[in-house]
């Protein structure tokens, strides 16, 4: 865990021992510095340190300050993507990104709207990120995460700056709802959101996840980010054997909730500890975080 200098890449870090490192943390999946810099120099012989990260987003309030800006994560989907790199990648070693914490929806300690979801699955992939194995899961487990509003919700403090995204290095933000299982036996999900609903079958045992969200093909200013033109695999969270995407058309108002299923019967539950509201008092795309009990 280091407070590092996130819009900075840093090489041979002395700390680290004869780790040779270099990274660069501040990024979405639209970023390729990470991949590009660091396997070069993987492909030398040097070890690597990995940065792993749910996220960014600053928020700055008052008429004097700058916009805000946001780096997309869709819930807890680049935090765990980040992670399986670094083991695809046989990293030497892995650093989670963490400065100014609280004030940059990057921490994974326990906080008030994510309880310790993050502090759970950094945990599940910390150990076999150390051990060289997928961990066996204990407890079974369903997490559900999403923004506290809709991206495009109405708010009474007009005179807040807005958050923007700069598509050019990171995924558009969207509307989503992120689902997490972990399950020591075959389950299926379903997810509820509103009046919609919807089942996935025959969900595996282990860590697995179910991302639905609203697909968004232009940047915030209207214009066509890069990723449009063929890299849209390394710029999304895409169908794996681990993740499932299903694209909604609209995504209301509603109090997102999971749940698995056996033989038809609910054994694991979530609901959304403040539901995804279509008005709020200004804008706040902090993520939320809930799990069963």
């Amino acid at each position: 865990l280091t407070d590092s200098r996130a819009h900075n890449v840093f090489a041979g870090w002395e700390a680290l021992g004869d780790i040779s490192t270099i990274w660069f943390v501040h990024c979405g999946w639209g970023d390729k510095l990470q991949r590009n810099i660091l396997l070069p120099v993987k492909a030398r012989g040097d070890r690597l340190c990995w940065g792993v990260s749910p996220g960014y987003y600053r928020a700055n309030f008052g008429r004097n300050l700058n916009a805000g800006n946001v780096t997309e994560g869709y819930g807890a989907c680049k935090l765990m993507d980040d992670w399986r790199d670094a083991i695809r990648y046989n990293a030497g070693s892995v650093y989670a990104q963490s400065w100014n914490d609280m004030g940059e929806d990057h921490h994974l300690l326990e906080s008030n709207f994510r309880g310790d979801t993050y502090l759970q699955l950094n945990r599940y992939f910390a150990d076999w990120f150390r051990y060289g194995k997928e961990p066996e899961i204990r407890k079974e487990k369903i997490f559900l995460f999403h923004r506290r509003h809709l991206k495009d919700a109405k708010l009474e403090r007009k005179d807040y700056r807005l958050a923007t995204n700069p598509s050019w290095s990171s995924a558009p933000v969207t509307d989503y709802v992120h689902v997490v299982t972990m399950l020591k036996q075959t389950g299926d999900v379903k997810v509820r959101l509103g009046k919609q609903e919807f089942m996935l079958k025959d969900v595996q045992p282990g860590l697995r996840e179910w991302l639905l969200l609203v697909p968004v093909k232009k940047d915030h200013q209207g214009n066509h980010p890069f990723w449009n033109a063929g890299a849209y695999d390394v710029t999304h969270p895409v169908n794996t054997e681990y993740r499932k995407v299903t694209e909604l058309k609209k995504l209301e108002a509603c109090v997102p909730e999971a749940a698995v299923l056996r033989n038809g019967k609910e054994v694991l539950k979530v609901v959304s500890r403040t539901g995804l509201p279509d008005a709020f008092r200004f804008q706040t795309l902090n993520v939320v975080g809930s799990q069963s009990k």
